[in-house]
């Protein structure tokens, strides 16, 4: 039986009934073997920072890194629901500015034409 794509009406769901599964990762073979384990979300994480680019912490993380690591994951084309982390400075700066960030990684980061 082919698995059902994990949507946030799904995570919802499951809210309080049952167990939810998630796991980071930030490219795409690490995203293929999460999906074929069953999680239920993958998180794209500002983590990577230290994790993949040697930063010591997230603040230099940009939104352009996310956009390129969130289409790595994307291309896997999971069931998980995909979740992405918003970079430091990309929404602190006003609703304007959160909401077009958070467009971007949207509607960019699947083809990543960043």
């Amino acid at each position: 039986m082919e698995r059902r794509k994990v949507t946030v009406q799904t995570i919802m769901g499951m809210k309080g009934k049952q167990r939810i599964a998630m796991i980071t990762a930030y490219d795409y073979p690490m995203a293929r073997l999460v999906d074929q384990a069953g999680i239920d979300g993958i998180l794209v994480g500002d983590s990577m920072g230290m994790a993949v680019l040697g930063f010591e912490n997230t603040l230099k993380v940009t939104l352009r890194d996310m956009l390129i690591h969130v289409a790595a994951v994307a291309r896997a084309k999971p069931k998980a629901l995909l979740i992405a982390d918003m970079p430091f400075m990309t929404y602190e700066t006003g609703v304007r500015d959160a909401l077009r960030n958070a467009s971007r990684l949207i509607r960019q980061a699947p083809s990543c034409k960043a």
